[in-house]
């Protein structure tokens, strides 16, 4: 799926951490599915496969090999990860630092 500005890659596998909406956590090994409008995460908690939506958690995270957590806040059809912070943010629909697949900008902290 292509947002508009680059060629779209695809999610890379991490250990994710979901915070649900019932404040229980879950980790899943997976990827996030983004070949549908609306994305949704794939894969295996106590061997049993599953799948979440954002309008399932209140956020979900990985821990960068430079060791930041890097959360993806819930939307509408996605989840937004920062991919750069300063006096103007950008987001991003994939977990990466630094990505170009930019979907959002925030002015300013609010």
């Amino acid at each position: 799926m292509n947002y508009g500005f680059t060629a779209s890659s695809p999610s890379i596998k991490y250990p994710f951490t979901l915070v649900l909406k019932n404040d229980s956590i879950v980790q899943v090994k997976g990827r996030i599915d983004i070949s549908d409008k609306y994305h949704f995460i794939k894969g295996k908690v106590n061997k049993q496969r599953v799948a979440s939506k954002p309008s399932d958690t209140k956020e979900i995270y990985h821990i960068t090999k430079a060791g930041f957590k890097l959360i993806g806040m819930p939307a509408d059809s996605c989840w937004l990860f920062k991919a750069m912070q300063g006096k103007i943010s950008l987001y991003s629909y994939l977990a990466e630092r630094g990505s170009d697949n930019i979907i959002a900008i925030q002015k300013g902290e609010g």
